[in-house]
């Protein structure tokens, strides 16, 4: 028996809804803090006297869940797809590193030196919030994080009217789920959903990108005039976007990766934006499209796009399995 199997019986507790999905959204003051950045982060002299390489805060998780893909009947697949994201993400660090004019070990000593500010910063806006206990979506979410060998009680679920268009989000230390859309979605578009969170969270995207914006304004306030300053701030938003949709299209589908029932629920119906299905869309509106409602943003590409990323992985897993 696979274990993707045991992951599964899980999940599949009967017809559970939940409303859409979610846009990650970092609520720290990053500009603010970012400026206060000490200087000795990022002097070179200064690194290689005490570089710490960066100890990733789930590693074991992140590992378990990779195991977990491989060993299905789509394990091929999902090996392809994990070792095709390690390579675009270090790609990614190497041209960040260049684009900011620093080395791959001051970055990784930043990731080192600004964590514990970080996540005290987390904590303090998660208590600040009501959690979610003793409801079928915290024992849902909990089961799959209890799976993965999550200490229990690590990450919160937590209500978060202020999301936005976006119904669930995350971060290092929280799953946030917006109270009043819990009854929209089949339990197969909820369990992917909450899934796509978690990929979020096994990879610290939210963490990287808080460093991201500390570094650039690092590198930002180095620069002589406005003209330097107007370049690499059009440089690091061009790099923000490709970063955040690296990160969404790895979480969508590792996500779908668990099993082709999730991947199809994406493709089908989550949407960029808040991930209204064009159905439901056009019931609550009256009209069948929105302007600019297939349009990529700064965190998530459109939804043809991701719709067709996903429809082809939920191909390719039902081919692995015919081929057996």
């Amino acid at each position: 028996m696979k274990k993707i199997s045991t992951l599964l019986s899980l999940l599949i507790l009967g017809n559970l809804t939940l409303q859409s999905h979610a846009m990650v959204k970092n609520k720290l003051r990053i500009a603010e803090e970012s400026k206060i950045i000490a200087s000795s982060v990022l002097v070179e002299s200064d690194i290689a006297n005490r570089i710490e390489s960066y100890i990733p805060l789930y590693e074991a998780q992140r590992k378990k869940y990779y195991e977990m893909l491989c060993n299905t009947q789509w394990g091929s697949v999902a090996k392809q797809y994990i070792e095709q994201f390690a390579r675009e993400e270090k790609e990614l660090i190497d041209d960040f590193c260049r684009l900011m004019e620093i080395t791959e070990q001051q970055f990784e000593q930043c990731k080192t030196d600004w964590r514990q500010d970080y996540l005290l910063a987390r904590d303090s806006y998660v208590e600040k919030k009501d959690i979610i206990s003793g409801s079928w979506i915290d024992a849902r979410i909990n089961h799959i994080l209890n799976y993965l060998g999550f200490e229990s009680g690590k990450i919160k679920i937590i209500q978060d009217n202020g999301l936005g268009k976006a119904d669930m989000s995350a971060a290092e230390n929280f799953i946030g789920i917006k109270v009043q859309s819990y009854n929209a979605l089949t339990w197969q578009e909820f369990d992917a959903i909450a899934l796509h969170e978690i990929v979020h969270i096994l990879h610290e995207d939210v963490y990287f990108r808080y460093i991201q914006r500390v570094i650039f304004e690092w590198a930002l306030s180095r620069k002589e005039n406005e003209d330097l300053k107007n370049n690499l701030e059009k440089i690091y938003k061009n790099f923000h976007i490709r970063r955040n949709h690296f990160t969404e299209r790895r979480a969508d589908t590792l996500a779908g990766l668990v099993s082709p029932l999730y991947a199809l629920a994406l493709a089908q119906n989550l949407e960029h934006d808040g991930y209204i299905t064009l159905q439901n869309f056009k019931k609550l509106t009256g009209v069948r499209w929105a302007s600019g409602i297939d349009e990529p943003n700064e965190t998530h590409p459109k939804f043809s796009t991701r719709a067709a990323y996903l429809q082809k992985l939920y191909t390719e897993m039902k081919e692995a399995i015919n081929k057996r």
